[in-house]
């Protein structure tokens, strides 16, 4: 319990300020780096498990899901994995909404809104995952909604793994562009474009 509510609590009342999202942003990137320092994965970082305290301060949230990161398999591994079926997802997941935590299969484990490309192919686990649902939450708090949110399962899986994230200035034209930039780059369908850890 934390008084100061969740980030999704704070974004139902508007986005958040770039300087507030960038500060929370920096934090968390904290947060990821000493975690997977410890060789741990979170796999479900997302607006509701982000909560605040009284005074405001962020915590990470909700370790449920957590694994091991694997060492032993480097990025080469991600190549060799089909992506998930999305005829499959439709039919196992029809009327779910992306905002649930699933597993979809033993390895494909998260939020679909918030699951990068590599997690919905069923990669093994690896730090991107957790970049990619950091800088997918900063994009939220800046753009004020998910780029993906309202879709069925199937829908964002196929606009996740296919299609570039818009430009955050399309929703919140004042964002800086070198704040727009980055998120680009950490949200690009490339993943040598995005940051290479926390």
């Amino acid at each position: 319990y934390l008084e100061g509510g969740t980030l999704l609590d704070w974004l139902e009342r508007g986005p958040l300020a770039v300087d507030e999202t960038l500060d929370l942003g920096i934090m968390l990137a904290d947060v990821l780096d000493r975690i997977h320092g410890s060789g741990v994965l979170h796999r479900d970082i997302k607006p509701s498990n982000i909560g605040y305290t009284a005074d405001g301060v962020p915590k990470l949230l909700d370790f449920g899901l957590a694994a091991m990161l694997d060492s032993s398999k480097g990025p080469e591994a991600a190549a060799a994995v089909m992506p998930v079926d999305p005829v499959e997802l439709a039919a196992r997941f029809q009327g779910v909404r992306a905002s649930s935590t699933l597993t979809i299969t033993q390895q494909v484990v998260g939020t679909p809104l918030y699951l990068s490309p590599e997690a919905l192919a069923g990669s093994p686990p690896q730090e991107s995952f957790d970049l990619w649902s950091l800088n997918m939450v900063l994009y939220e708090a800046i753009a004020g909604r998910h780029p993906f949110g309202g879709r069925s399962v199937t829908e964002v899986v196929a606009a996740v793994q296919n299609t570039s994230v818009p430009d955050v200035r399309d929703a919140r034209p004042e964002c800086p562009a070198v704040v727009a930039a980055l998120l680009n780059d950490a949200l690009s369908l490339v993943p040598t474009r995005r940051p290479a850890t926390a």
